[in-house]
């Protein structure tokens, strides 16, 4: 009897959340790069359109949220970086919406910032 069908008679007699928990630590010790219960999304909110990156992991329940162009999680006893090409999107889309801005030696650099606060006009009272 070859070893993986020992295993999947094994897995097989296991109950769902026993299964679980033991796909979760085959990708903790290293077999996946990227476990499947791991989702990055880019979303914005509906009452004022700030873009926002949302991280969800199904495993041990984690959900993050955040504007920061990086974001390090730990959970499920790894360690999760947010994608690079997610973190790009997210500063493209917060520069077009005016919230960080890009001036032409930033943009030859790669480089963005927080765009300044308006100051309030005292006028207008």
């Amino acid at each position: 009897m070859s070893i993986e069908k020992q295993y999947n008679e094994l897995v097989a007699g296991m109950s769902a959340s026993e299964r679980q928990r033991v796909e979760k630590q085959k990708a903790v010790d290293g077999f996946h790069n990227i476990p499947e219960f791991e989702r990055w999304s880019l979303h914005q909110t509906q009452h004022d359109g700030m873009p926002y990156v949302r991280f969800s992991c199904s495993g041990c329940k984690t959900i993050w949220t955040t504007t920061k162009l990086e974001l390090e999680i730990h959970h499920c006893h790894d360690v999760s970086t947010m994608p690079k090409e997610l973190s790009q999107r997210l500063e493209a889309l917060q520069i077009k919406l005016g919230i960080r801005v890009q001036t032409f030696v930033d943009g030859l650099l790669g480089k963005s910032r927080p765009a300044t606060a308006p100051t309030p006009n005292l006028n207008a009272f």
